[in-house]
C-alpha cells in the first residue's frame, strides 16, 4: 500500500486522484514515469562513489519498488 507521502507525491507530480493511482490500467504509465524520474535523480549524482538520491528520486524509487497488489489495497 502506498503511504501518505507517496501518494502526495503522484498527487503533485502527475496532478491525479487516488482513484486514478488504483486504476491498474494507469498503474504501467505511472511506474514509468516514476522510473523515469529515479534514473533522471540518479544522473545528476555528482560523485559516482556515492549513491544517494534525492528526495524527489528516493520516492519515485520507492512506488517503482512497491509491488502491483500493494497499491491496489
Amino acid at each position: 500500500m502506498l503511504n501518505s507521502d507517496q501518494i502526495a507525491f503522484l498527487k503533485e507530480q502527475f496532478d491525479i486522484s487516488e482513484k486514478d493511482i488504483k486504476n491498474i490500467s494507469l498503474q504501467k504509465e505511472i511506474r514509468l514515469k516514476c522510473f523515469e524520474i529515479e534514473g533522471a535523480e540518479a544522473m545528476k549524482i555528482a560523485d559516482e562513489n556515492t549513491c544517494i538520491l534525492s528526495d524527489l528520486g528516493e520516492i519515485a524509487a520507492s512506488i517503482v519498488d512497491t509491488a502491483y497488489k500493494q497499491i491496489l489495497v
